[in-house]
């Protein structure tokens, strides 16, 4: 019960050569500020495959356009002036038939057991240009999809990086935040930060003996490691090997 053990935090999986490709960056981008016409509040299928990003920073509108340079795909780009907010840079195009629509603001699209280290750095470092704040080496993400959020928590510990989720703003505050062409939003959301950094192993230097009486649980795994989550972080410990530890005794 010493102090400043050092517990792992993440891992390493390395279960292809995926590199990530412009239209992947272009989707990461799309996730963050632009709308996609064909998904509906209600689940409806709308049938269409058009999408927009309206930007006012200079340096998103800078990476928007390399990127989407890059993909060879068409698009248009002008511009729009709020009386209020001034002006905005609004790019428009149709995606390819091969994109999954509905997958786009989950991040469905990632398949977590076809990762490697070197993607998931690229697509957190990408992430980081979108709705992110930077702290030396902590990037603090932020977005209303929890399932996006819980997307990007696992890709991080799948990729050597600690990743704490948390509550950014509740539905009830963001009702008093006035949106860009005026007005409060009649619908709200609950926005979600999740925090993350390259680290995979961590020190908890404040333990505790807790009294307990119940039933403890053991679950059947392939390596002996058990992954959880609770308050938003993540831990990794070591299952039990009762059995074969008696094994052991018996040999």
């Amino acid at each position: 019960w010493s102090g400043n053990h050092r517990y792992p935090v993440s891992g390493y999986l390395n279960s292809s050569n995926k590199v990530l490709t412009p239209i992947e960056r272009m989707l990461i981008s799309l996730q963050a500020d632009g709308s996609v016409m064909g998904c509906t509040p209600s689940g409806r299928e709308a049938k269409r495959r058009d999408v927009v990003w309206s930007i006012k920073k200079e340096h998103k509108i800078k990476r928007l356009i390399e990127i989407l340079d890059s993909t060879g795909i068409d698009y248009n780009r002008r511009t729009r002036i709020l009386d209020k907010y001034g002006e905005y840079t609004v790019v428009s195009l149709r995606l390819p038939d091969d994109i999954d629509v509905d997958s786009i603001k989950t991040f469905d699209w990632v398949d977590l057991a076809n990762l490697n280290t070197q993607y998931v750095s690229d697509f957190l470092e990408e992430v980081s240009y979108w709705d992110a704040n930077r702290d030396g080496e902590s990037v603090a993400y932020y977005n209303s999809n929890k399932k996006a959020i819980d997307k990007l928590q696992a890709m991080a510990v799948l990729g050597g990086y600690t990743a704490y989720q948390s509550i950014n703003r509740t539905a009830e505050q963001s009702a008093t935040c006035e949106r860009p062409q005026g007005g409060l939003p009649l619908t709200t959301k609950t926005t979600y930060r999740l925090s993350f950094r390259k680290r995979d192993e961590k020190v908890y230097p404040k333990r505790k003996d807790i009294e307990y009486d119940g039933i403890v649980y053991c679950v059947t795994v392939t390596d002996g490691n058990v992954l959880t989550r609770r308050r938003g972080c993540v831990s990794i410990q070591g299952n039990c090997i009762h059995q074969l530890t008696y094994e052991k005794l018996l040999s």
